[in-house]
């Protein structure tokens, strides 16, 4: 059973195992494709910010050899980009282009009529320079309209083509619609400070997928744990009952098909015992039965030895014991062949009208011998039914000698039959003796049972009629049933169908 609950442990580990990667993984790559997204329009929107200052630049002085000059030396500067054209009124805002110690290179756009120049500088001397699109000189690349580098923080790409992946995501610096110069982003990916972002996300998925992983072992050792216990609880009632320490029913500790499971084993278990007791109550039974008519034999023989009666004399006892013993052996005989199934029924019409007034002008001079009273109450109009005529004879003459050894002098016996509703027959046979006792009816169909154990067996029978009536019965595809009233009688019924349903 542990190597069971182990199996079912690991079958829960894929299940676990399987989510937690998809969702791993399925985590990291969107978020480190949405912060490259988010890095690569970051660093677009701030080339295309950083651009019309150049354009600006390049406007004014017709040229960018200045700009490129202070930006590959390192300088810091603060240029106010300002159109000389007196004509013209004095315009809202200014751009300025900064380098600032820092490394930085932005853009700036300013109301004209506050003096730009200082208010950029007590900006810069408080630290609170405004930061619309910074660019580090660290990741500024300037090519010219070829893709010649012409600005970059590594001396050894000045000179050089830009890399195409990179120009591609380059910006132009036009005038008159004639493209003069590109700006790029050497950092177009994730930078360190990103790069250690994902890197702690993944730090972070680990730890969760290893404690989600751990928590789902702990659940799939608890769950296989109850799921295992019914069938560790029915492997134990299996060895009890094979052990035959078979006591009390197993508790159903789930409510699905391995309780379901459980109650079958119950009842299973519980039929076993049944049979078990009733097949050590038959042997004792047999036993006894059996002593009693050797003993009497026994006892006419010693007799005979010691001249107390004459050979002849003890005939008629022996005769009646070696009788009883030939009707046991028949009848157990007859039980076991009907349990191999090796008992076929003779099919053939039998009109029941015509059977029962024989059946009852035969069993009328034993009834009268006893001065019983047999009475044959059947109606006209009787169905001729299939079945098997000598089994229908045995059924119903065990019931009749069953009612002859349980009445006394001048009570009543009646056979009974009337046409049943689906064309078969209702067949009774009631009497008026001694009845049998309430706790005693669930049982009357067992081997070998009597409801009077004080009777002695030559005037109880062997035990086994009724149980072989009721088996020729249920072959017949008919049912038999007992009603009685202690002291007023008994009364079996039988229904035979107009055709047993193997025929």
């Amino acid at each position: 059973m542990r190597l069971f609950r182990h199996q079912l442990l690991l079958s829960y580990l894929p299940l676990a195992l399987l989510p937690i990667l998809v969702i791993g993984f399925v985590t990291r790559g969107v978020t480190e494709d949405r912060l490259t997204l988010w890095v690569t329009q970051d660093a677009d929107r701030r080339i295309r910010e950083l651009v019309p200052c150049l354009e600006e630049y390049y406007e004014i002085n017709n040229s960018l050899e200045g700009l490129f000059s202070a930006l590959n030396n390192g300088e810091s500067f603060t240029w106010l980009l300002l159109r000389n054209r007196p004509e013209r009124k004095p315009p809202k805002h200014v751009r300025a282009l900064v380098a600032d110690d820092a490394g930085r290179v932005l853009c700036l756009r300013l109301p004209y009529n506050t003096n730009p120049l200082e208010r950029i500088q007590q900006m810069r001397s408080t630290g609170n320079l405004p930061l619309p699109a910074v660019v580090q000189r660290s990741e500024l690349i300037i090519t010219d309209a070829n893709g010649i580098v012409l600005v970059s923080a590594e001396p050894s790409l000045i000179g050089l083509p830009l890399a195409p992946e990179v120009l591609s995501r380059s910006a132009p610096v036009e005038e008159d619609d004639q493209i003069v110069a590109r700006v790029a982003l050497a950092m177009g990916m994730l930078d360190e400070s990103q790069r250690q972002l994902l890197s702690a996300l993944n730090m972070a998925l680990l730890f969760s997928g290893s404690f989600s992983l751990m928590a789902a072992l702990g659940l799939g050792w608890w769950m296989s744990s109850r799921l295992s216990m019914p069938l560790r609880v029915l492997s134990e009632g299996v060895q009890r009952l094979a052990r035959g320490e078979w006591r009390s029913p197993l508790p159903v500790l789930a409510r699905n098909e391995l309780g379901e499971l459980t109650q079958a084993f119950n009842q299973m278990a519980a039929e076993l015992m049944r049979q078990q007791t009733m097949t050590r109550q038959m042997v004792a039974d047999i036993a006894h039965d059996l002593r009693t008519p050797l003993s009497t034999m026994a006892l006419e023989v010693e007799a005979i030895e010691a001249g107390f009666q004459t050979p002849e004399q003890a005939t008629q006892s022996l005769r009646e014991e070696i009788t009883w013993l030939q009707r046991m052996v028949d009848d157990l005989r007859l039980l076991s062949l009907m349990d191999a199934d090796q008992i076929r029924l003779q099919i053939e019409p039998v009109p029941l009208g015509t059977f029962l007034s024989r059946l009852h002008d035969f069993w009328r001079t034993s009834a009268e011998e006893g001065g019983r009273v047999l009475a044959l109450e059947i109606t006209s109009d009787l169905p001729v039914i299939q079945a098997d005529a000598l089994r229908l004879r045995q059924i119903l003459g065990n019931l009749l000698d069953n009612a002859l050894r349980h009445t006394k002098p001048g009570d009543c016996i009646r056979l009974q039959a009337q046409p049943a509703p689906d064309g078969g027959v209702l067949i009774r046979v009631a009497d008026s003796g001694e009845g049998i006792p309430p706790e005693a009816l669930p049982r009357i169909f067992d081997r070998f049972y009597r409801a009077d154990r004080a009777r002695k067996h030559g005037d109880s029978g062997s035990g086994l009629g009724l149980s072989i009536a009721k088996r020729l019965v249920e072959m017949h595809g008919g049912s038999i049933t007992v009603s009685s009233r202690l002291g007023q009688g008994t009364a079996f019924s039988i229904h035979l169908p107009p055709k047993p349903a193997t025929a």
